[in-house]
């Protein structure tokens, strides 16, 4: 067998985020992409803050914040007038910041791990047996040759040789829009505070300032529209103000489709990212998505591969990322959906949207939704939410935290490689004891405690989302829980 005991295919951020989680938690890796050079291009220009805390656990934040720009808000109008400003607050701040530089980074993390990039190495066809998938490669001067591993991860985009060799179908939508992209320098420059969507009876347009002075401009167009400079300066006058573009480095179309495979785990084989699934390009989801199936599967395939968990663990991938494909594509085409209505249904959106910014409450819930804070994962060996169980006496934390990224109070100083059991309160109490006193013989836990105001108790798994919320001070939920998944 090659010496890794995953490979992944595909090195764009989805690949790079695996193969640096893999490595993080242990495992040995094999990382080969189809293309002899690193892709360059903005692409995938959002990365949310669960994505900036996977630079933050290798290092890479701070030049990631330093290439980047932070927007304010996301602001709706009509062209004339402001429907919406949803604005961020520290917790759902995203970072614009084109993918070349993610890509970039996370391979430099990968590198100074002692993985190296396998370039001009493309995946032709696959093989399972029980043990082990073979991969079949062909190199840039048409050498062919066979890879072997126990586990392989396809991440090679939604045109998946992976995916095709595994022959799983998807659920797909039918296309409805295609949209024309164009990146330069707009003149008089817009505010670089904002990342602004006009919405108009002739369509959609989106203008987002770059980091270091170009924009991006975007918008739905027809079927006979092709890319040029004139159709993009026809985009802008869509938004009623003289804006003019020029020195352009990008214009393109692509046409927008939603997509989920019916099965993210086929055997050995794991699918993530857009070789998983694709959809409407609201809010930069695509590469923040992708990242995320990593970060889930990452510690659960080096758990098992160092026998701390059950084979069954591996399972909960599909389960729990399929839940969150289908929430990201029920947000995003429904977004895309009002975005992109017209009359008599565009006045009654302008009307919506003109009443929810104006509420807090409205405002913290997509902004939230947006970056991520939201998706939650259903009942699972990992954890079950129990929003129906009675509430007892001595109940220590909400049930209701159970399959969401876990609060800012239990996140992590350093990156965790194991869970931990996180308890708060005050002083050196009877809760803090008993919780020492279970991590101790478990390798696969470990166990933190914060001074705060009441007591609380969480399981918080690797991946930073919760997996149990301790009902009493005996932590019987928590044992439980590892002792089902623990080898």
């Amino acid at each position: 067998m090659d010496p890794a005991s995953v490979l992944v295919v595909g090195a764009g951020p989805c690949g790079l985020t695996a193969a640096c989680e893999l490595t993080r938690h242990g495992a040995t890796v094999r990382v080969i992409d189809a293309n002899p050079q690193a892709a360059t291009g903005t692409r995938s220009i959002l990365l949310w803050p669960p994505q900036l805390a996977v630079l933050a656990d290798y290092g890479v934040l701070d030049e990631a914040l330093r290439l980047g720009r932070r927007p304010e808000a996301f602001t709706y109008s009509t062209g004339t007038r402001r429907l919406a400003r949803f604005r961020f607050t520290p917790a759902t701040a995203p970072l614009v910041l084109p993918q070349h530089h993610t890509d970039r980074l996370l391979e430099k993390a990968l590198t100074a791990m002692g993985v190296t990039v396998e370039r001009g190495r493309r995946a032709t066809g696959l093989t399972q047996t029980p043990d082990e998938v073979r991969v079949e490669t062909t190199d840039g001067s048409g050498r062919t040759g066979t890879l072997t591993a126990a586990w392989l991860i396809g991440a090679d985009g939604a045109h998946s040789t992976v995916r095709t060799a595994l022959g799983t179908p998807s659920t797909r939508t039918k296309a409805v829009s295609r949209f024309l992209l164009a990146e330069g320098a707009l003149t008089p420059a817009p505010p670089t505070t904002d990342i602004e969507y006009t919405l108009t009876a002739r369509g959609a347009l989106l203008i987002a300032p770059l980091p270091h002075g170009p924009y991006r401009v975007a918008g739905d167009v027809s079927e006979e529209i092709q890319p040029g400079i004139e159709e993009v300066r026809a985009l802008l006058r869509r938004g009623r103000r003289t804006l003019d573009i020029g020195d352009l480095t990008l214009v393109t179309e692509f046409t927008s489709q939603e997509s989920l495979v019916h099965e993210m785990r086929i055997g050995r084989v794991f699918l993530l990212g857009d070789a998983a699934h694709t959809h409407y390009p609201v809010g930069g989801q695509g590469a923040n998505l992708g990242m995320q199936d990593a970060r889930n599967l990452a510690w659960k395939l080096a758990g098992v591969l160092d026998r701390r968990l059950r084979d069954g663990v591996l399972d909960t991938y599909d389960t729990e990322r399929r839940a969150a494909a289908q929430q990201v594509l029920r947000m995003t085409g429904l977004v895309a959906r009002i975005a992109l209505a017209g009359p008599p249904w565009s006045g009654a959106r302008d009307l919506v949207l003109r009443a929810a910014a104006a509420v807090p409450a409205v405002q913290g819930w997509y902004t939230a939704r947006l970056a991520g804070l939201r998706t939650s994962y259903p009942h699972t060996p990992l954890g079950a939410p129990a929003p129906d169980r009675p509430r007892r006496v001595g109940r220590l934390s909400d049930a209701a935290a159970v399959g969401l990224p876990c609060p800012d109070w239990a996140r992590a100083q350093r990156p965790a490689t194991a869970y931990r059991l996180v308890t708060r309160g005050a002083g050196r109490g009877a809760l803090r004891e008993r919780a020492a006193e279970l991590v101790r013989g478990r390798p696969l836990v470990t166990h933190q405690h914060i001074d705060g105001p009441r007591e609380q108790c969480l399981l918080v798994r690797p991946d930073d989302y919760t997996a149990c919320a301790a009902d009493t001070a005996q932590l019987d939920d928590v044992r439980r829980l590892l002792d089902r998944v623990s080898a």
